[in-house]
């Protein structure tokens, strides 16, 4: 078997997003669409984005989108990557000093070890 090139395995999430959107445009367009002609799109759902969340492509409405954004610095307001920081610059072996928030102090343990015995020593 071959080994599949990372830019097939792109092309290929990508189309399956593709689709994955066209199939949720007909059917809610299919969903507000009157037979005289008019459509009535006035819920929630009407308006969509597709995003991940949580490992997860999902569609979730503007308008909880407009509860979890800080418009006035234009920043979401949970940064969950933020935390992430501290953990790459561990994984990085970035030299820094890195705060704790349970400060102690620490005390010298003295462990006394057995003496070997003579016959075990080859």
């Amino acid at each position: 078997m071959l080994p599949v090139s990372p830019y097939v395995n792109k092309q290929l999430s990508g189309c399956s997003v593709a689709v994955r959107v066209a199939s949720s445009g007909c059917r809610r367009v299919n969903g507000v669409f009157c037979p005289t002609g008019r459509v009535f799109a006035n819920t929630e759902d009407t308006c969509c984005l597709l995003g991940m969340r949580r490992r997860a492509l999902i569609f979730q409405p503007v308008v909880q989108l407009k509860e979890d954004t800080d418009f006035v610095h234009r920043i979401p307001k949970e940064q969950w990557w933020l935390k992430l920081r501290p953990l790459m610059k561990i994984l990085a072996k970035y030299k820094t000093s890195y705060d704790v928030s349970d400060s102690g102090q620490l005390e010298h343990i003295v462990r006394n070890r057995p003496k070997e015995s003579e016959g075990a020593a080859i």
